[in-house]
């Protein structure tokens, strides 16, 4: 829980609910000084926030209080619908945004006409009466699932070009529909690579890193245009890519990552020319005004992780009061 408030983390109902941050009721911290401090929205609030995606930065969290949603069942009423291109993928978000949960899995070496080609997912909490009857007997508790175990790392060959475009036509394909209505459980939809152990083994022995960005709504479809076609240009794919649309953020969680807009996430496995692809990414990144996300960033420049250049400490002041004076 100290990791997910150090990181403000985000979902995929982020458009809908906010960032971690919105739903801390308190926390308690031990400082630099070594006092242990009880910080929330209207005690020691100069503290609660900045500790919000601070990196962990102003101190150890210890002890954490918060919010969950009360739910009837274990499984989603999952929606998964094929889209051709980013124009496609664009336009489902864009009518899905009334959904709790969005996300697309996105195939990153598609160019030209099929680029942005991807598969839409969104979903609600089934209630009890929603679920098939088959479902209802055990509807809070997820379905036993078979488990599969990587044995070994992969030779660095394994992952190229062609297994990724192999794979990736294959997630595609093997929904036979274009638009697939069913009930899935909570770990299927929310973790589903947890069926796989040690997956990062896939990868190779010189691992991988992860990166993310969120880019402006207004500059998305752009933006991410050349995004992809700079990733398929390079051959340097990934085959897991998540598409989210982002909703507005508090403007108290200062640090947090997410600001109205797209945000990519990719997997890129560790190799000599991945250094020039992340610093070509990180110069279309910055041009449309967007930033990196520091929980993931291995290789990224200063300007694209810093969140704090545009912050006034008045302003901050001011939305705080205007916040505490709208809860009195």
């Amino acid at each position: 829980m100290g990791g997910a408030i150090a990181s403000d983390i985000h979902g995929k109902n982020h458009h809908v609910d906010g960032c971690f941050s919105e739903h801390v009721l308190h926390f308690t911290i031990l400082t630099e000084s070594g006092e242990i401090k009880k910080c929330s929205r209207d005690e020691n609030a100069d503290l609660f926030w900045p500790t919000m995606g601070g990196m962990g930065l102003t101190g150890i969290i210890l002890t954490a209080r918060f919010k969950l949603k009360k739910i009837e069942t274990a499984y989603i009423r999952n929606e998964a619908i094929q889209a051709k291109n980013l124009d496609e993928i664009f336009t489902l978000f864009e009518e899905s945004e009334s959904w709790t949960y969005n996300v697309a899995w996105l195939d990153c070496l598609q160019r030209g006409k099929n680029s942005g080609k991807s598969i839409m997912l969104r979903g609600e909490h089934a209630t009890l009466n929603e679920l098939p009857q088959r479902l209802k007997k055990n509807a809070l508790t997820p379905r036993k699932k078979f488990s599969f175990t990587v044995p070994f790392y992969f030779p660095s060959f394994a992952l190229n070009p062609l297994t990724i475009k192999l794979f990736n036509w294959f997630f595609y394909h093997k929904q036979l529909k274009k638009h697939l209505k069913n009930y899935v459980d909570l770990d299927q939809f929310f973790y589903p690579l947890d069926a796989i152990q040690n997956w990062n083994k896939i990868y190779g022995k010189k691992g991988f890193i992860q990166y993310q960005f969120v880019i402006p709504k207004a500059n998305g479809k752009e933006g991410m245009r050349q995004i992809l076609e700079t990733i398929a240009k390079s051959g340097n794919g990934s085959f897991l890519v998540v598409l989210k649309l982002f909703g507005r953020n508090n403007p108290l969680a200062y640090n947090a990552f997410p600001f109205e807009g797209y945000t990519l996430a990719l997997d890129f496995k560790v190799n000599p020319k991945l250094p020039a692809l992340v610093a070509a990414l990180d110069g279309i990144v910055e041009k449309y005004g967007g930033r990196i996300y520091r929980t993931k960033d291995a290789l990224s420049k200063a300007s694209l992780t810093s969140y704090l250049k545009n912050i006034d400490s008045t302003k901050f002041n001011s939305l705080q009061n205007e916040r505490i004076n709208s809860s009195l």
